[in-house]
């Protein structure tokens, strides 16, 4: 209500009530757009308040202006979920104890018949009966009785209904009844006491158990309704206490956060990996599938390398395996009878015997491909080795063998298929970067991005087409990829232990990983040592990125995945394992998880 009616006259009562209604928006081009639910809410919100008693108490206070903050405006319909998100916070902050499921399509229906019912005045017409869920069955006529007659109707019915027999006792149903409300009381005070960091968990940890965060619109629509409800308790000074206000208003701060983050998870997610990390995985092949550090014995005192403690793996596996297949045919044996040979057939068996049946039929028919020796060998060009000297004397072992076909796949030849382009060239052009360098450490953890650094260019002046002038190849390469990627740098995120399974992980390393890195945090490490080790607990890595994606980046925001290091190649290397010097650049060949910059993780169970 305003405060002085009379001040305004009726023409200008008139265009704010009208401004306060609109539905749509006409733009200057003459188009004309549905306003969102929240652009509706901000026409009128300076004005909507609710009066409390200062002298209840905060949880009261609390629930009264919830109730007014629901009925004093215009909520959207049901699919659209906003009013499902507000059950979800006032279940979040301890208001509700728990959220009635969404109703199914036939009572949706049910519910905007009668809607439309009521707005018509209750006459729908002769079709009235059918409007309920658009059947031609009669409806069951209703008796209309007194208050008296209908509760004696009602308590004769909840006398001979079957009772359900409660898989509870009754001291279980009161220890329940009261860890239910012993949680909402913590809920209600975590919400008075440390508001900033309850709307941090609710919109990060909260918004991820629930499956929230995976909806585009309620990512959207969120941030709108909270951050509406904490104005409006600020405005009606529902908690006017100095620390209950000053929280509310750290609180704002992280709504505004999770307006412009949340939606931009899904942006960045679709644009990572990038032509950079798309291109370099088609160059050197995917690193990033199998992790290397799980059930790895402690290193000793020696130092001992990645690429040591991963000889003595493979005798336990085939240990492991053959165990199991003792362990199937005395299954078999028992189901068959003990007199049974019982072989089982692991898949290297079936591929001997495989490859022992094509030799027999290769030699028992030479032409069963329809061609003749023609002077190349009694199988075309599959005896080449043969005619080349070869000792062993295996023969269809070329061009017309049955392994040959599986080069065509199962779509049969791939002649005609044209190859795919790599992103990467699309930026460097003809570039010498396979032959010149590799893959180093290869990381799956947690970082968070601290600075985006725009693309510099190429060289233009003369003094910098000089210094390219004395590079070499390797240099050169270098350089190229300096100029032309825009560099994202990520810090690793502190890893802490809370009560449950947490979102940012612990770093790992990759069973492809090359090169020497630091294995504990609290490890000292050896500047001086060439290459100086990786250390993904406390080194910034720097990521190249495809220009166009890193407008897209967002500061503070932490990104889950595989980053992979480029190091220069080591020509004449015996040990293919030998890492090169790194080159302070590395990519991003898989995206796992993008979290904001405010992520706590949900505690509260």
């Amino acid at each position: 209500m305003l405060a002085s009616q009379h001040s305004l006259t009726a023409a200008e009562r008139k265009k704010r009530t009208n401004k306060r209604l609109r539905k749509v928006e006409k733009g200057q081009d003459g188009t004309v757009r549905r306003l969102f639910w929240f652009e509706e809410w901000e026409a009128g919100e300076g004005q909507r308040r609710t009066m409390v008693d200062p002298s209840m108490l905060r949880v009261d206070r609390l629930h009264q202006a919830s109730h007014d903050f629901k009925n004093g405006r215009p909520w959207p319909a049901l699919t659209n979920g906003v009013p499902q998100l507000w059950d979800h916070f006032r279940l979040y902050i301890g208001l509700i104890s728990s959220i009635q499921p969404p109703p199914g399509v036939k009572r949706m229906k049910q519910l905007q018949a009668m809607t439309e019912a009521a707005d018509d005045g209750g006459e729908s017409g002769d079709d009235s009966d059918d409007a309920m869920d658009g059947s031609t069955k009669p409806v069951k006529p209703i008796t209309i009785v007194d208050e008296e007659k209908a509760r004696v109707i009602q308590d004769e019915a909840i006398r001979t209904a079957p009772k359900k027999k409660s898989p509870f006792t009754d001291e279980q149903r009161q220890l329940r009844r009261e860890d239910f409300r012993e949680a909402k009381d913590s809920r209600m005070d975590f919400f008075f006491n440390e508001t900033e960091t309850c709307i941090k968990v609710f919109f990060s940890g909260f918004y991820r158990d629930k499956g929230l965060i995976w909806s585009e619109q309620r990512a959207r629509d969120g941030p709108y309704l909270i951050g509406f409800f904490l104005n409006f308790l600020l405005r009606s000074r529902v908690l006017p206490e100095p620390e209950h206000e000053k929280g509310l208003r750290k609180a704002l701060l992280v709504v505004e956060q999770a307006r412009k983050e949340l939606p931009q998870t899904f942006v960045m997610g679709k644009a990572l990996p990038d032509h950079v990390g798309v291109g370099c995985e088609a160059i050197w092949g995917c690193k990033g599938q199998t992790i290397y550090w799980v059930n790895e014995p402690a290193s000793d005192d020696k130092g001992e390398t990645a690429a040591g403690t991963q000889e003595g793996t493979e005798e336990p596996d085939a240990k492991r395996r053959k165990l199991d297949e003792d362990e199937t045919a005395n299954v078999l044996k028992d189901v068959i009878g003990d007199d049974a040979k019982v072989e089982v057939l692991t898949p290297e068996t079936v591929a001997a015997i495989e490859k022992d049946v094509r030799k027999d039929e290769a030699t028992a028919n030479p032409d069963a491909n329809g061609t003749s020796d023609g002077g190349w060998g009694a199988s075309g060009w599959g005896d080449v080795g043969d005619t080349n000297g070869d000792t062993n004397g295996d023969t269809n072992e070329g061009w017309n063998s049955a392994e040959a076909d599986a080069w065509a796949g199962e779509g049969g030849s791939t002649w005609d298929v044209e190859p795919q382009p790599n992103p990467l060239m699309a930026h460097l052009g003809a570039t010498a970067l396979p032959f010149t360098h590799t893959t180093g450490v290869v990381e799956r953890s947690t970082r968070r991005i601290v600075s985006i650094a725009p693309v510099i260019g190429l060289a233009t002046t003369k003094a910098e087409k000089k210094r390219l002038r004395g590079l070499n190849e390797v240099g050169f390469v270098e350089d190229d990829l300096n100029a032309r990627f825009a560099k994202m740098s990520l810090a690793p995120c502190p890893v802490s232990e809370p009560q449950g399974p947490s979102d940012i992980l612990p770093p790992e390393i990759m069973q492809s990983s090359r090169g020497p890195v630091v294995k504990e945090a609290s490890a000292t490490v050896d500047q001086s040592a060439t290459p100086r080790p990786h250390n993904p607990f406390k080194d910034t890595i720097t990521v190249l990125l495809d220009p166009a994606v890193a407008d897209k980046m967002l500061i503070g925001m932490h990104l889950g995945g595989a980053w992979v290091q480029i190091v220069r190649q080591n020509p004449g290397e015996g040990d293919k394992d030998e890492a090169g010097e790194p080159t302070g650049f590395w990519y991003v060949e898989q995206l796992t998880s993008i979290l904001p910059s405010y992520h706590t993780e949900n505690y509260l169970n």
